[in-house]
């Protein structure tokens, strides 16, 4: 769990369930920017405390003064406000059109509180987001905004696709407002494009064909009126044999 600014770190699943378990106290807000399905009750068991090294016991205890200096009235019985975004670490995942909840999501809690942006590992998509809230809050470019960030977090690195969407996002927030806003949608419709999953067409049933063992001609199932390991009989041989009967 590392800090990127005053009231905003990044960090792990493991950071995340810490505080969600309630093991640990003072983020008051909470990013899950990954696919997770919780219930109720999960995120004590999914916790294990041995798991954390030294150094992120020291981060998590150091979180909980912070809180207690700027809200002074904080409740530490009060859990985590939660907002799950389900990004995949995908080059195809569309990030665009989740930036504008993420952002304001993070703003909010960094006035009231303490805010934890969080993925698995900490390396792709949270590092995409909270890049996107730097580019967006302090004006700067994706290489500036990546570059701070690696500043607090060396291991951050959004994957290709992340990158490619951060691009068209610092069109979007400079002021080449109207060719940002074109280029964003551009990619986000190719993102869109790539992501859709067409509907399989139904497979009709194979048609089992047997031989009738009198005239070996070949015949689907609704055809056959007498079926046996021994003995298949087709319609037309069996209407031609009770014709021919006394």
């Amino acid at each position: 769990m590392k800090k990127v600014r005053p009231d905003l770190y990044i960090g792990t699943l493991q950071d995340a369930l810490a505080f969600l378990s309630g093991a640990k106290w003072g983020v008051t807000h909470i990013l899950s920017v990954a696919p997770l399905c919780f219930a109720d009750g999960m995120y004590v068991s999914q916790f294990c405390s041995s798991a954390l090294s030294a150094q992120q016991k020291q981060a998590l205890g150091r979180v909980a003064c912070e809180l207690s200096a700027k809200c002074p009235c904080a409740d530490p019985d009060l859990k985590p406000i939660q907002k799950i975004i389900p990004l995949e670490d995908s080059r195809d995942q569309n990030l665009l059109d989740y930036l504008e909840d993420c952002i304001t999501f993070i703003e909010e809690g960094v006035q009231k509180g303490i805010v934890l942006v969080h993925c698995i590992g900490g390396f792709s998509r949270s590092a995409a987001v909270v890049t996107a809230y730097l580019m967006w809050k302090e004006k700067l470019s994706v290489e500036d905004a990546l570059g701070t960030l690696k500043q607090a977090s060396e291991t951050a690195s959004p994957n290709d696709g992340f990158m490619r969407q951060l691009q068209a996002f610092q069109l979007s927030t400079t002021g080449q407002t109207e060719t940002g806003r074109k280029e964003a949608i551009k990619c986000g419709k190719k993102i869109k494009q790539r992501t859709v999953v067409k509907p399989k067409q139904p497979v009709e049933p194979a048609t089992t064909m047997y031989r009738c063992k009198l005239c070996s001609r070949m015949v689907s199932f609704q055809e056959t009126v007498s079926t046996s390991f021994f003995q298949v009989n087709c319609n037309l041989c069996s209407q031609l044999a009770t014709s021919l009967k006394p």
